[in-house]
């Protein structure tokens, strides 16, 4: 079939599904208004406001504590509340954050607690609202469905960001304090659109719902005892197997700041290869994951087939790694190969480890616990994300070949355990939660 007609499937497919239809739109305004203030955040901080950039690194690890302690907040509330409400509400609150950078004047003390306050509550917004997602989806969609719902929502969300990141370019040309302002107020008016597109969800995506419908299997939503009388699944931190997995991503979830920040510092610093070459990469990693990240799904149908797909990726990190390093032993042309090569090849470690770290995640979340459950995984997530470029910066950047390989290593070691959460498992739904992993 001619991509066209793929595409208009697959859009037809969507737009008959609301949940889908409406997550999708809200990732696409979200995204939108995220490539455009990524572009331009750090600029603005330092060339238009004066803040040191050692400065702005603490704004951003405070606000990024905020976030860590946001994701698991997100998840406890996800299965007690309204999931149009906490997500509709938080890109609202994340469009005050956004906003609010706007009217900082100056790098004064008391305009940089106004700064870290506003990026705190930005961030913190962001990873609660993204648990909040991510229970709607375990409990909005079943089996394979979480798992292509959320590559969809990845790829519309690169697609998103890679169009405001083109969006930027215009203040970056003009280079003044307003257009900076005028484009941050743009970005936030993208937040509020997507707000009130997540005002729309529908109920099904809502915490208690699924337990509500008397015709629903009571083995979706609620864990059978050995009477057959329903009883509520376990907290995650009493699920060893849980735990394992989220150890595990933790380690893996590093391989994004491998593309944001090893690449582009190693570029720059160890190899013969033109600056311009990390646009281009990051060009190559959006490119890979916007036309494989669905595809890719396909592959991690269930809790098996994800765990021997995460072997696969964490044997990619490292080769990525290795051809990282060799970039910095050739001239110009093979620097640039290399580059081009590792990009790539860690382009699709991290699409298959996603589809695989989202069929462990959903496959082990029970369908009633579903809040608690994906706040714990974000939880994970986000203090792997914290510590990342702490480790890039301390491995691969400082260390060469060994470097590279210890951060390899990492990434490699997370995909392994991650895979250990899967020996013997069966999806949460059927057995109720708490299994253990040896």
């Amino acid at each position: 079939m001619p991509v066209p007609s793929r595409l208009f499937t697959l859009y037809k497919e969507i737009r008959s599904d609301r949940l889908l239809w409406i997550l999708l739109a809200t990732s696409a305004a979200r995204s939108l208004g995220r490539g455009l203030f990524l572009g331009l955040t750090t600029l603005y901080f330092t060339r238009m406001l004066g803040v040191p950039i050692q400065t702005v690194g603490t704004v951003l690890f405070v606000a990024s504590i905020a976030g860590a302690a946001s994701s698991y907040l997100g998840g406890h509330f996800a299965d007690r509340a309204s999931a149009r409400l906490l997500i509709g509400g938080a890109f609202f609150v994340q469009a005050v954050g956004l906003g609010g950078y706007a009217f900082v004047p100056d790098a004064t003390p008391r305009s940089l607690i106004w700064l870290t306050a506003l990026a705190a509550l930005a961030e913190g917004a962001a990873w609660f609202g993204g648990t909040a997602t991510q229970a709607a989806v375990a409990r909005g969609f079943s089996g394979a469905a979480r798992v292509r719902a959320q590559a969809l929502w990845r790829t519309v969300a690169n697609a998103g960001i890679a169009a405001g990141s083109g969006l930027a370019a215009i203040p970056l040309a003009l280079d003044t304090q307003l257009a900076y302002r005028v484009s941050l107020v743009v970005a936030a008016a993208a937040y509020l659109v997507a707000g009130v597109i997540g005002l729309r969800l529908p109920r099904s995506a809502d915490a208690g719902i699924a337990g509500d419908d008397p015709e629903a299997d009571p083995a979706e939503t609620v864990r059978a005892g050995t009477t057959g009388t329903p009883q509520p699944s376990v907290s995650p931190w009493r699920n060893p197997r849980f735990i394992v997995l989220g150890l595990g991503s933790a380690m893996m979830v590093m391989n994004f700041a491998v593309t944001d920040v090893a690449h582009p510092q190693w570029v720059s610093a160890h190899t013969a290869a033109p600056p311009a070459l990390v646009s281009a990469l990051l060009l190559i990693n959006t490119g890979v994951v916007v036309a494989l990240q669905v595809p890719s799904s396909r592959l991690t149908r269930d809790i098996p087939s994800a765990g021997r797909m995460m072997l696969w990726s964490g044997l990619g990190f490292l080769v990525a790694g290795v051809l990282a390093w060799a970039a910095a032993k050739f001239s110009v042309t093979g620097a640039v190969v290399c580059m081009v090569l590792a990009a790539t090849v860690h382009a699709l470690g991290e699409v298959v480890s996603s589809s695989a770290t989202w069929a462990l995640s959903f496959g082990l979340t029970p369908r009633d616990r579903a809040g608690a459950y994906q706040g714990f995984q974000s939880f994970a997530v986000s203090v792997g994300s914290m510590a990342a470029p702490l480790v890039i910066t301390n491995t691969a950047l400082r260390f060469g070949l060994p470097g590279w390989l210890v951060l390899g290593g990492v990434l490699a070691l997370g995909c392994l355990t991650a895979t250990l959460a899967t020996r013997g498992a069966r999806p949460a739904d059927e057995v109720g939660g708490s299994q253990s992993v040896f």
